[in-house]
């Protein structure tokens, strides 16, 4: 009906494409294998962050490594917050497993750890002084959990490649959007992993991944810029710089527009720079797709809307 048609136009589906949409056409074909998710299971949901954990890797094919290099992921899930991450990596070494833990609990202790008995997660475990609890493969509940999580994540970085018009190299930074922007989403009528984790709700910007949008570039960058023209400088939008532990730093990570013109001009690969912004925000046009964006001979650069709490100065 009319409600399902508003609904996949709506800001919180374009983060994550979710709950699937029969009438957003991004989503029936980015999901057509999906199966219908399970639901959460009672004796770990809405235990604290931390209290069981689940990892396993993502693989891509070799038409998929990453824009960086990356051939695989690591995917680490919180069942009881239903709190996901992904971090790309040029190899399942034990040395890339820690860091990615590193990055997923910051400071927080992890009282349980679950894994499918993969050599580099159990090292990387007891380096991290994790309770590691080993399940056997393709038969534990728990590495049921992650499998499940990984196709959803997959698909979903699928969709979202999809809808914004980019190469599935661009896929590491897909994939982090992908996670971030659901775990800040509200689901199933529950609070957002995002506030069971932190205890309130996000501030930040929310942008599709892909979308249009205008940042004060790095200096280096700003330095190659006219005294004439314009400081905001027209991008493309590729999610939120995180800190150890999830948190948002502030900054948002995002590729000037004319770099991509470049890069569809020489025919062949060429660089991309991607920076780290503190300011942002996005396009009131909601071009969220990357030959839309292109179509455009001059982004307009209109008034910024800063979310409750964040300001132009922030």
């Amino acid at each position: 009906g009319l409600g399902d048609v508003y609904k996949r136009q709506t800001l919180n589906h374009l983060l994550t494409h979710l709950p699937k949409n029969k009438f957003c056409p991004f989503c029936v074909v980015g999901k057509m294998t999906k199966d219908k998710c399970r639901s959460q299971m009672s004796d770990v949901q809405d235990k604290p962050f931390g209290t069981n954990v689940t990892a396993d890797h993502l693989f891509t094919r070799d038409s998929g490594v990453g824009y960086e290099g990356s051939k695989s992921a690591m995917v680490i899930y919180d069942l009881g917050t239903s709190w996901s991450d992904c971090f790309a990596s040029a190899n399942k070494s034990t040395e890339e497993a820690v860091w990615a833990m590193q990055q997923f609990s910051g400071n927080c202790p992890i009282l349980s750890f679950y894994t499918d008995c993969a050599g580099e997660l159990i090292s990387s475990a007891k380096r991290m002084g994790w309770m590691h609890r080993t399940a056997v493969p393709h038969h534990s509940k728990t590495n049921g959990r992650v499998e499940r999580e990984i196709r959803h994540i997959e698909e979903g970085t699928r969709t979202l490649l999809m809808r914004a018009g980019l190469d599935p190299h661009w896929w590491p930074l897909a994939v982090r959007a992908f996670c971030f922007g659901q775990n800040i989403t509200s689901r199933g009528g529950r609070k957002s992993a995002w506030e069971q984790r932190f205890g309130f709700p996000f501030g930040g910007l929310i942008i599709p991944y892909g979308a249009g949008c205008h940042f004060l570039p790095s200096k280096p960058r700003a330095s190659k810029l006219g005294k004439l023209d314009t400081s905001a400088q027209p991008g493309v939008f590729l999610g939120w710089h995180l800190k150890p532990g999830g948190e948002h730093s502030g900054r948002y990570v995002v590729a000037m527009l004319d770099d991509f013109r470049i890069l569809i001009a020489a025919g062949k690969p060429a660089r991309v720079l991607v920076q780290e912004v503190k300011r942002s925000h996005s396009l009131d046009s909601g071009a969220i797709s990357l030959p839309a964006l292109l179509s455009i001979p001059e982004l307009e650069v209109v008034a910024p809307r800063w979310p409750t709490g964040e300001s132009a100065t922030g």
